[in-house]
């Protein structure tokens, strides 16, 4: 690691002995951000292998729907809340688990949500969503006279 940063050595001073410099502080600040990410990685590992903030993601867009796919193992179809307000689409889910008594077992709570910016020309009222298998599915339909789009003609100069 010290090969990373150019030490500077006094005659005097032994060849594994660093010498403070003007990038001191930012040996500092690397150090400290190295400490918080991993302050982060452990807490986030004790959370659960079910709370995973990296949702796997798809978005479709086919001629009459956008179709967004996204992988949500270890829930159950109640634990989502869908929502769409103009092209934005929310989902949101939350799971809690209970203690079970005189085991000393834990609940465990959280919640995961992911907001998605759908092409324009969507009808947000016909739109479904299942839950199969670990996938949410959501299929949103387009409105058919935005659907279609507009053909522009390109012209020779």
């Amino acid at each position: 690691m010290f090969a990373l940063v150019p030490w500077r050595r006094r005659r005097s001073q032994k060849a594994h002995e660093p010498v403070a410099t003007e990038l001191e502080p930012l040996v500092r600040l690397r150090d400290e951000i190295d400490r918080l990410f991993g302050r982060f990685l452990e807490r986030r590992e004790l959370v659960g292998p079910w709370f995973d903030w990296r949702w796997g993601l798809d978005l479709e867009d086919r001629d009459d729907e956008v179709v967004v796919r996204i992988d949500a193992p270890g829930f159950e179809p109640e634990d989502f809340d869908v929502r769409l307000s103009g092209n934005l689409l929310t989902v949101r889910a939350e799971r809690r688990e209970e203690a079970k008594r005189g085991t000393g077992e834990y609940r465990r709570y959280g919640v995961v949500r992911r907001v998605i910016t759908l092409p324009p020309g969507i009808d947000p009222e016909q739109a479904e969503a299942r839950y199969h298998r670990g996938v949410l599915e959501v299929h949103v339909k387009k409105k058919p006279e935005e659907a279609r789009g507009r053909k522009v003609l390109v012209k020779a100069e």
